[in-house]
């Protein structure tokens, strides 16, 4: 086999490995998303507001969001693990994972974040980056 030729489908092959390891957009898909939103309406919206604006708890959207999270490497796996482990404040750890993945995807869409065909699940939360490109 031809020298350079090899070497081609080597680096081709490489660059299908690393695209398979890239999460798909958010990381989540819309259907989630849209699951979340019902879900934050009924356990978040009356600490975090209806927008994610703030209240009773912290602004959930916008500069907050992205000063909060959106710097130092975090991951949507961090993001999940403060829902998870401290929401709702009178109840935490009350919701099924399902509920807060969607709930984590929720937010991610509300702050830019496109939904992608892959659900954001417990496997692929630490590949989902919270930077906006």
């Amino acid at each position: 086999m031809n020298r350079y030729l090899s070497v081609g489908i080597f680096a081709a092959g490489l660059g299908l490995c690393a695209v398979a390891a890239q999460p798909q957009s958010g990381g989540f898909t819309a259907a989630q998303a849209t699951q979340g939103q019902a879900i934050y309406a009924n356990h978040c919206a009356s600490c975090h507001g209806a927008k994610l604006q703030g209240g009773a708890g912290p602004a959930l959207s916008g500069s907050t969001f992205a000063s909060t999270w959106e710097s130092g490497g975090k991951t949507a796996d961090d993001l999940y693990y403060i829902i998870h482990t401290q929401m709702p404040l009178t109840a935490p750890g009350s919701l099924s994972e399902a509920q807060y993945l969607s709930v984590t995807a929720y937010i991610l869409q509300q702050n830019g974040y496109k939904p992608g065909n892959v659900a954001l699940s417990s496997k692929n939360l630490k590949s989902v980056k919270l930077t906006k490109k």
